[in-house]
């Protein structure tokens, strides 16, 4: 019975420290779920872009127009954690797919060199285990 009485007491002695420890551990926690959630929103957002790159199968008679193709490439530099990725994808489209696409190529261009101008490349590059 002492050590509930003492628990009690060093609870209620202690308990502005308490809450905002309770309140940090709480803010941690949804800062945490948050960032997956993002992450999460972020990797499905780009795959449906490369989806909509290179498919087309959203739209009647199953091709892009050539404008959004264009927007698609130009919004691919908003994701830097994918640069590594993106520029091999680019660079291959460009080569193989659409080498006599003068617009097509011209924008992958543009993305490519503000892919390897912005150092962020390096900054997400995933580390060889």
């Amino acid at each position: 019975m002492d050590k509930v009485i003492s628990l009690v007491n060093f609870i209620n002695t202690n308990i502005a420290a308490i809450s905002l420890l309770a309140a940090i551990f709480g803010g941690i926690f949804t800062l945490v779920k948050f960032r997956e959630y993002i992450k999460d929103k972020r990797f499905n957002t780009y795959h449906s872009l490369l989806k909509d790159l290179v498919d087309g199968s959203n739209n009647p008679g199953g091709y892009l127009k050539l404008d959004r193709q264009i927007a698609i490439i130009f919004e691919l530099r908003n994701f830097p954690e994918y640069f590594e990725v993106t520029e091999r994808i680019l660079t291959d489209l460009r080569n193989d797919h659409w080498k006599d696409n003068h617009r097509l190529s011209k924008e992958i261009g543009f993305t490519l060199a503000h892919i390897n101008k912005t150092g962020l490349r390096n900054f997400f590059k995933k580390k060889d285990c």
